[in-house]
């Protein structure tokens, strides 16, 4: 009611009053509102900009941790990649060279299975390791391969199915085989068994007799 009024004003209102007390106080309020809005005005700035600080600190916190979390799965697909070049390298180191005969087939996935279990490879990385192990003989088997087919065992079976010898070319190999220069008794062994024995299924000296008398007998036959 009294706001902007001048002292004067205020000093002829007390006289006309006869309340002095009371035209003291109403001063006092009328200097003090525009002081304490102002104060009012700064505060409330205060706290906007606090606000808007807090806000400005959350949004780089959380751009913080974004960039760590992208970081982290760059590391960890890095990481993967390197892995995967590990073993591609250390289990072709210990895997018998891609056969040029189909009587080898057998023995070369033999010997990749043993190399990938002792590196301890993760089976997820197994397909992919055969294939770039087989190289080119892979890109002409995928293009008949579907995709539900796409897997380690299938991909086996495919190429033994492409490439697989009859039994009377596994009889002609197994009597002609000879150990290769840098292969060991016990690699040569292994490699006389998966040229004829398994595909015979032949497990055990029971079964390995009938085998010898009913080859010889179709030998007399033939």
């Amino acid at each position: 009611m009294f706001k902007n009024c001048r002292k004067e004003d205020l000093r002829i209102v007390a006289l006309e009053l006869e309340d002095v007390e009371f035209v003291k106080e109403l001063i006092q309020v009328t200097i003090e509102d525009p002081k304490n809005a102002e104060e009012d005005r700064k505060k409330a700035e205060e706290d906007r900009k606090k606000a808007e600080e807090t806000r400005l600190r959350e949004k780089e916190l959380e751009l913080a941790r974004l960039n760590v979390r992208v970081n982290s799965d760059n590391e960890r697909t890095g990481e993967g990649c390197n892995l995967l070049d590990a073993l591609v390298k250390s289990v072709r180191i210990l895997t018998v060279k891609v056969p040029n005969r189909p009587e080898g087939w057998a023995f070369f996935f033999a010997s990749f299975e043993r190399a990938f279990v002792s590196k301890n490879g993760p089976e997820k990385f197994k397909l992919e390791i055969l294939l770039n192990l087989l190289g080119e003989k892979a890109s002409n088997m995928l293009t008949y391969v579907k995709d539900d087919e796409l897997n380690n065992c299938e991909l086996k079976s495919i190429i033994l199915r492409e490439y697989e010898p009859s039994a009377n070319r596994f009889l002609e190999q197994f009597k002609k085989a000879t150990r290769h220069p840098n292969e060991t008794y016990i690699q040569y062994t292994s490699r006389l068994i998966n040229y004829y024995l398994k595909l015979r299924k032949v497990f055990d000296f029971d079964n390995l007799n009938d085998l010898i008398v009913s080859e010889r007998q179709n030998f007399q036959f033939a």
